[in-house]
């Protein structure tokens, strides 16, 4: 009996001590990092930054490339490593002997002093990692951490010894001249942008309105939601390489973009290389951007991406009517209906089947056209034609080769589409 109770009380204990370090353990884990003695690596004010490309001042609140000035430095880089050794953390000091140093040194020019720092190794198991100070001819050895908010998505497995934020230092210390350049391209909205492809007519584009002037005097819709997109997306690319010198004789001139820049003064001139490179050079650059294929349609972008080139749009709405001419001369009306987003087409003077690919014709006229042009005729010379009058507006619908056209007499432009179900439809008629 004796030895059951002692029995159930050693079993009683164990619960109890086991119950106490599950609960209270990560309890006294946070006390206990709550009270380590952590303290900023650095809380003042940095003058001066010497990397590997070179010496950057902090003057008149930007920061500048000592002895090449010419260079537009980015400023968003820099100050995001500047906070990023204003977020380190010292852990504690640490012993000489166990400080691996590493090859990642700059130096910070702080209240008129330099200080020469050494980034050393990580930490196997923790994403901290050891730092060395030289200043007034002494040497500190800290271990580090670093406090910034991880942006980058990291897979949990790694999220503990996170090894992106001391690389980050790492990478600013060793970029080049080139790669300190602020590439991106900017907007400004009290400016206009004049665009001029080799390949066709000068166009400009108000910025705050959004509004596209074509030279020839031509103006269409513009479409919001693409020059939208289109102004998000020039602001966001940047090169892929910056490159010093190039082979002008492997370049042929694309066109140019006039109006960039914070003050609306920049000139970019657009090339391609005979490997198929997009090249890229800013008129007060003494170096060449290299793009992708991509970028092409952001930095050179085409009118016809700006305009909308539907026939009939928001004017056509409710009730209109269609006359259509043959070739004998002789006029055939239908009355059509915009309802609910459809299309209803009657008529006492067309047959039915004929009705129906009409009225297929007339609803392709909502969508929009592949590309337009000007002119004062038509362009494909089509063997057949058919003559619509809507709303007394005439157009001239003709196929061949796989092309339709449609001809607005009274404005003088084409409408062009490659729609096979349109082409089949139209050869029934």
């Amino acid at each position: 009996m004796l030895n059951r109770y002692i029995f159930n009380s050693v079993v009683f204990l164990l619960l109890l001590v086991g119950s106490y370090v599950f609960v209270e353990k990560p309890e006294l884990d946070r006390y206990r990092k709550k009270n380590i003695k952590q303290r900023p690596f650095l809380s003042l004010n940095i003058q001066s930054i010497r990397i590997n490309a070179g010496r950057l001042n902090f003057k008149n609140g930007h920061w500048l490339m000592e002895n090449s000035s010419d260079l537009k430095i980015d400023q968003i880089h820099v100050n995001e490593f500047i906070s990023r050794l204003k977020k380190l953390k010292v852990i504690k000091d640490v012993d000489v002997g166990q400080f691996l140093l590493s090859w990642h040194e700059f130096s910070l020019v702080v209240d008129n002093r330099e200080i020469k720092v050494f980034v050393g190794e990580k930490q196997q198991f923790s994403e901290r990692y050891y730092l060395r100070m030289e200043k007034g001819g002494r040497a500190f050895h800290y271990l580090v951490e670093d406090s910034s908010p991880q942006k980058e998505a990291i897979p949990d497995e790694l999220f503990n010894i996170n090894p992106l934020k001391r690389q980050k230092v790492i990478s600013f210390i060793n970029k080049t001249k080139l790669q300190l350049v602020d590439t991106r391209i900017y907007l400004n909205e009290s400016k206009n942008l004049h665009i001029q492809r080799r390949s066709g007519k000068q166009y400009t584009i108000n910025i705050s309105t959004g509004e596209v002037q074509y030279s020839v005097g031509k103006n269409f819709r513009t479409n919001k939601r693409n020059i939208r997109d289109w102004k998000n997306g020039i602001t966001q690319i940047k090169p892929v390489q910056l490159l010093k010198e190039i082979n002008m004789s492997e370049l042929r001139e694309l066109g140019a973009t006039a109006g960039l820049g914070k003050n609306g003064e920049t000139n970019l001139n657009i090339y391609l290389r005979s490997d198929g490179k997009i090249v890229a050079r800013e008129r007060s650059e003494n170096f060449y951007r290299i793009y992708k294929d991509e970028h092409l349609k952001f930095l050179l972008p085409n009118y016809q991406d700006f305009i909308l080139k539907n026939i009939l749009g928001d004017e056509i709405d409710g009730e209109f009517e269609v006359v259509i001419n043959t070739d004998f001369d002789l006029q055939k009306k239908l009355s059509a209906e915009i309802k609910n987003d459809q299309l209803f087409i009657t008529s006492k003077e067309v047959e039915k089947k004929k009705m129906k690919n009409y009225g297929r014709v007339i609803e392709s006229l909502f969508d929009e056209a592949d590309y337009v042009n000007w002119g004062r005729e038509m362009t494909i010379n089509p063997e057949k034609k058919i003559d619509l009058q809507i709303n007394k507006r005439k157009l001239i619908i003709g196929h061949a080769h796989g092309m339709i056209e449609v001809f607005d007499e009274a404005q003088e432009i084409s409408y062009f589409y490659r729609d096979n179900i349109l082409y089949k439809n139209l050869e029934k008629l």
